[in-house]
């Protein structure tokens, strides 16, 4: 199953605080898994900040 970047963006706009990163890669959805090395440093730099967040 496949998420178009459109329903991503109607998701997150309904998530408050959400922030909608894309992942520049030409893999596409594949992204996510980090077969490049930019792609996966982009992920990991992504949820370092998510949890170096204070949560109220």
């Amino acid at each position: 199953m496949v998420f178009t970047l459109e329903d991503n963006r109607l998701e997150e706009e309904m998530i408050p605080d959400s922030e909608l990163r894309l992942i520049p890669t030409p893999w596409r959805h594949f992204g996510m898994f980090g077969f490049r090395p930019e792609d996966k440093e982009f992920i990991d730099t992504a949820i370092g900040e998510l949890l170096d967040e204070s949560v109220a």
